[in-house]
């Protein structure tokens, strides 16, 4: 629209000389100057709702972050925790396998203790411990008791011509 048709408008409109299309062209002059205001509502309505939703996202974000941070740090001490607990369960192995040599062992002892135990013993009454030998051979076989009733070495059935007294440790 020109210049002079504005005009002309304008001093048509003081006239109170309007035609149809003067009317439309008015109308939508009119339409023009009110949109902007509308416009400008609407703008600022969008507008501050961006901004509550930034404000939404940087606050989920800064959540997230921290949920994040605290994950990792679960993830590391979970980590540690299981590096720590697979020692643990090495160290236990460690110690079953030298407890199962030391089981062994104590067996093989009482069984030595067992079998010294009964060397100690007289071969005939199997109850009194050996205190003496005989002379010659110098078996250690019996008793005080067993020997003076025997006249020959239940090893090796020599004559016995003398009894000496035998001290075990």
């Amino acid at each position: 629209m020109s210049h002079c048709s504005v005009h002309r408008l304008l001093e048509k409109r003081e006239n109170g000389e309007q035609s149809k299309k003067d009317q439309e062209t008015q109308k939508v002059l009119e339409e023009k100057n009110q949109q902007p205001a509308w416009m400008k509502k609407e703008i600022e309505r969008k507008d501050h709702e961006i901004t509550r939703t930034k404000i939404e996202l940087q606050t989920t974000l800064s959540v997230l972050e921290k949920a994040s941070d605290r994950e990792v740090g679960n993830q590391l001490r979970l980590g540690q925790t299981e590096r720590i607990v697979s020692q643990k369960e090495r160290t236990i192995e460690e110690q079953k396998r030298i407890i199962q040599k030391q089981v062994i062992l104590i067996h093989k002892l009482k069984d030595e203790k067992q079998l010294l135990s009964d060397q100690r013993l007289c071969k005939i009454c199997c109850s009194e411990e050996i205190r003496v030998f005989p002379i010659p051979c110098g078996h250690l076989t019996s008793c005080r008791n067993c020997a003076s009733n025997t006249h020959e070495c239940p090893v090796c059935r020599k004559r016995i011509e003398k009894l000496e007294s035998a001290f075990l440790p």
